[in-house]
């Protein structure tokens, strides 16, 4: 966990450092939507070679959607007293 952390500040000091070039920066950025892109392919494989997922997906997504609105919807009770606290 330890290493997490100290990558996560290694990059912010090293980004700080290295804001006047920008093609650096838009080549991690491209590089890092290519990262994106795959772990969400390899994810998808995996989901797809598992059985027990794909016999169960309907189910699956059902809570899905339910936590998602509950989280949304929780964010916008928890947003409105904050907004008008801050106005």
């Amino acid at each position: 966990m330890w290493w997490l952390i100290l990558f996560f500040i290694g990059g912010i000091l090293m980004g700080n450092q290295l804001k006047a070039h920008s093609t650096l920066i838009k080549g991690c950025s491209i590089f890092s939507e290519i990262c994106v892109y795959c772990l969400l392919f390899i994810l998808g494989y995996l989901v797809g070679t598992m059985p027990n997922i794909k016999s169960n997906i309907l189910s699956l997504g059902t809570d899905a959607i339910i936590l998602s609105l509950c989280a949304i919807a929780g964010s916008i009770l928890l947003t409105l007293p904050l907004e008008r606290y801050l106005r």
